[in-house]
Formats: C-alpha cells, sequence, structure tokens
C-alpha cells in the first residue's frame, strides 16, 4: 500500500476491499447515480485487460474516503505493436471536499507510476465538469467529439434527442428525416451479401481472427474482453451481433436501444472496408427493427467513424463549445506521437468507459 502526503486534512493512498461501499456512494454522488456495488466490482475488477489502479483521497482525521480516481488498463495495437494504455475512469470528490487539488494529486500520483511501468500514456473522453481539471493538469486535447444522431422516426424520442440543439431544432426535425432517409438505398445496397446474427452467450474465436482495422491506434477486441464489454454488464443493455457473409464471420457490432425509443451504435468492427460499411448498416437497420425513432454515437473528430456517419444519415448537433477527447503522455517515444494524431485513432463509444450510454 501506497500512502502520500496532500494537503492538510486529507492524504492519497490506494483504494482497499474495505472502502467499496464509499467508492459506490462517492461515484452516486459525483454521477447523479444510483448504482449498487456490482457496477463497480464489473469496471474496477473485473475487465479482462488487468485490474483497475483505484486511488483515493482520505481523510487524515478517520482515513474516510473523500474522493477517488482509476486509470483502468486497456490492451492497444500501436503502430502495429501490442502494449497496454490507461484509460482516465471515475475522476470523483464528495461535495465538501471539491476545490482543494484532490483530482490533480491523484491524477499525478497514477500517472508517475505509468510512467515508472513504462506505459505510453492515458485517454479519456472528456466530461464538461472535469475538463478544465484535466486540461490543467498536463492532458492533451487532441480532437473534439460531438454526438452525432440519424433520425428514424418522428416521434417524441427524435425530438428529445435534438433538444439540445435548441428549439429551432424541433421545427427542422422532419427536413433532417427526410435527410436522412436519402441514404436508405446506400444502407440497403451495403448489406447485399450479409446476414447478421445475435451473440447470445459467447463470441466465437473467429472474431479475433478478423484482420485489425487499418489505423495505427486501436484498442484490442478479443473474445474476452468483448464478452466482458457487452455481455456480462450489470444490467445487460447490449445487444451485440455477428455480421457473416457465405457462413464466414466477416464482422460484428454492438448497439443499444432504451425503454425510450432511443438507440445507440456503440461498436462496429469489419474484415475490410465493405463488411465495415455493412457491419454500420446492419447496425442501423437493427435498431430500425426494434423500433428507435433516433440513433446517436459519438464521433471523435478526424477519427474512423467521422468517414462514415454522413452516407448512414447522422447528422452533428449544433454544438459551439464540443468536448475534447484529451491524451497525456507518460512515456515520450513513437507510441505517444501516434496517438496524438486523431487520424489514427479507431474509436467509438464502446471504448467509453461507461457500462452503457441507456
Amino acid at each position: 500500500m501506497t500512502t502520500t502526503t496532500a494537503a492538510p486534512g486529507w492524504h492519497a493512498r490506494d483504494a482497499r476491499a474495505a472502502d467499496r461501499p464509499a467508492l459506490v456512494a462517492v461515484f452516486n454522488e459525483a454521477f447523479h447515480r444510483s448504482d449498487t456495488p456490482a457496477l463497480l466490482e464489473w469496471r474496477y475488477d473485473r475487465n479482462p485487460h488487468g485490474k483497475a489502479w483505484t486511488v483515493v483521497a482520505a481523510d487524515d482525521a478517520r482515513d474516510e474516503v473523500a474522493g477517488a480516481y482509476s486509470y483502468v488498463p486497456r490492451s492497444f495495437t500501436i503502430g502495429g505493436e501490442l502494449c497496454t494504455v490507461m484509460q482516465a475512469s471515475d475522476a470523483m470528490v464528495f461535495p465538501q471536499w471539491q476545490r482543494k487539488g484532490i483530482f490533480r494529486k491523484l491524477d499525478d500520483l497514477l500517472a508517475s507510476r505509468a510512467a515508472e511501468a513504462g506505459i505510453p500514456f492515458g485517454f479519456a473522453f472528456c466530461g464538461r465538469r472535469s475538463r478544465k481539471g484535466f486540461l490543467d493538469n498536463g492532458w492533451k486535447p487532441i480532437a473534439p467529439y460531438r454526438t452525432w444522431t440519424r433520425v428514424l422516426a418522428l416521434g417524441s424520442a427524435a425530438f428529445e434527442a435534438r433538444r439540445s440543439d435548441g428549439r429551432w431544432r424541433k421545427f427542422t426535425l422532419p427536413l433532417e428525416w427526410l435527410r436522412a432517409r436519402s441514404t436508405d438505398a446506400a444502407i440497403r445496397a451495403a448489406l447485399e451479401g450479409f446476414e447478421d446474427r445475435a451473440v447470445e452467450t459467447s463470441y466465437p474465436r473467429a472474431v479475433e481472427k478478423i484482420p485489425p482495422p487499418a489505423h495505427s491506434v486501436v484498442a484490442v477486441r478479443d473474445v474476452g474482453w468483448l464478452s466482458w464489454r457487452t455481455l456480462f454488464t450489470p444490467r445487460r443493455t447490449h445487444a451485440p451481433f455477428l455480421l457473416i457473409r457465405k457462413g464466414e464471420v466477416v464482422g460484428y457490432y454492438d448497439v443499444e436501444c432504451s425503454d425510450r425509443f432511443r438507440g445507440y451504435l456503440l461498436d462496429v468492427r469489419g474484415a475490410d472496408e465493405g463488411c465495415t460499411r455493412a457491419a454500420l448498416a446492419a447496425a442501423v437497420e437493427r435498431l430500425r427493427a426494434v423500433g428507435a425513432q433516433a440513433i446517436q454515437t459519438t464521433v471523435v473528430e478526424g477519427s474512423f467513424l467521422d468517414a462514415h456517419v454522413r452516407w448512414l444519415g447522422f447528422e452533428p448537433p449544433r454544438d459551439p463549445d464540443p468536448l475534447p477527447f484529451i491524451v497525456r503522455v507518460f512515456t515520450p517515444g513513437k507510441a505517444a506521437e501516434l496517438a496524438l494524431d486523431p487520424k489514427n485513432w479507431y474509436a467509438l463509444d464502446g471504448d467509453r468507459d461507461a457500462e452503457s450510454m441507456t
């Protein structure tokens, strides 16, 4: 166990098993949730790429948790080489302990450990409340990310998906729907010769034989990680499917659909460009079939998905202040250099640290 003196009133130390109830409490307080210990057990303990590195800020008087922060290991191929990187996750503090430098101290502590281990960099989809803390502490904004929307049907869920764009979008939504419909022929054409099949209990090893995307920075999607990420989440909200061509697995995709008729495109991969287009098209059609009125997906500007969303009928939000996709370099070198260019990334919602988008 490591204990580090921080500022008067609190100190940093490694999280302990006995801290878990307090971690759940600060998680729910910070993110306005009502989750159970099962979520953090899934997130921190069961990731097949490695258990989370979690540190806490504890008050000096009773050594009780005041806040916490984690780095989650992820296996990546970077420039064709397999390595471990870190995903920043769950920077959280009880309200009475805010503005005491807790995030900066915990982030620096974990970053120094990552550097000692030779890990090249960490990454995160930065949140609005945490943006200033990250950017003030050595994290680099490499590209903005936005939530794009594809309107499938005019209804309350479609209007709700565009609410953040202001009232004007409500009146232009029918035009957006017509524009989206004009892409349906291309979607149907992309699906010719393919079928999809639900992944119910386990992924076949064939998914690991799908060639990796032609990008320099790609998170590994092995059977263990895919199963953990899509099949064994606490709430079981994901719907993963295999893409089949002539009896052979040539891709997969993962979607969710909320009870409010809003769908989410989370992850996709294909053996080649045609298979990738087919997997994306199949995801849209699958969500249409289950009654989604709108589909949303996160697009890192300049990355893989940015080249595909428009032909699928997605449109960006009216967002003059988008959030940044961020990277912190721990060990300078080729891997870190590649990570600082968004065009090298194959990053989607499936790479977030959230269990679900619903």
